[in-house]
């Protein structure tokens, strides 16, 4: 069973659904011209994502996914023992989490400028429309100005501390997973969604961030230079590993 879901350049999308060991499963289907082999991710949340070459047939799409049943199931159970996401948690506890603490939330509907207002022990959404997506857009725009204020003051700090090129270029980004990186031009780039986490380990991403406008590898020396400017660092990429639900949105 499927729905086309929307056309762009040479990917098509559908929505399917499929019994996986008796297990109804929903899953988007990716038809891509670019794809040489077939793939599946389940990301945070339990969203299941296949990308397939073009020209695969749908009986050969359902016996890959098949063949990955175990893998699928056991990824599943894990994200839904999870913790709850950040926007999981504003729906269903009426929290917004930001530097790894959850504050109580308000809505407020407005006629007049939509905001969210941050205090010591509580945050209130100014909304013009009390809705899912109103709520979700509002606050994506909240995280990503918080980002680049915030991480950006940080890694002007380290840049001085460490007498680095201070006119580094340093940019928010929306990826999905990757939480950093260091292109070979020097320049940095953050995941907004880092403001959700604990500070600690935000300060471990742009050591690590930084440490590589030095080192533009995972040398032994590299991972000198992050532990001296984030000493807890093993444990930061622990939390990482073990909670990066709580950073979904």
């Amino acid at each position: 069973m499927f729905n086309k879901f929307f056309r762009q350049g040479n990917i098509v999308e559908f929505h399917r659904e499929l019994s996986l060991g008796g297990m109804p499963l929903s899953y988007k289907l990716r038809k891509s011209h670019s794809a040489k082999s077939m793939r599946v991710s389940v990301r945070w949340g339990g969203t299941i994502e296949v990308t397939v070459p073009f020209g695969a047939s749908d009986s050969l799409v359902e016996d890959f996914l098949l063949s990955k049943r175990t893998w699928i199931i056991e990824k599943l159970a894990f994200y839904k023992n999870a913790p709850k996401g950040g926007f999981e948690v504003i729906l269903s506890e009426n929290k917004l989490r930001f530097l790894g603490k959850d504050y109580p939330l308000s809505i407020v509907c407005t006629s007049s400028t939509e905001r969210v207002v941050l205090g010591d022990d509580n945050a209130i959404l100014y909304l013009c429309e009390d809705s899912i997506d109103a709520k979700r857009r509002l606050l994506v725009k909240w995280y990503r100005r918080q980002a680049k204020k915030l991480i950006g003051e940080k890694v002007a700090k380290l840049l001085q501390k460490n007498q680095l090129d201070s006119s580094r270029r340093m940019s928010i980004k929306n990826h999905k997973s990757l939480w950093g990186s260091c292109s070979s031009r020097g320049n940095l780039n953050f995941n907004w969604r880092l403001t959700l986490a604990p500070e600690i380990v935000l300060d471990y991403i742009i050591a690590h961030e930084v440490a590589h406008l030095s080192e533009l590898n995972h040398s032994k020396k590299f991972w000198a230079l992050v532990e001296e400017m984030a000493p807890h660092y093993r444990e930061c990429e622990q939390w990482l590993k073990l909670n990066g639900s709580y950073l979904s949105f």
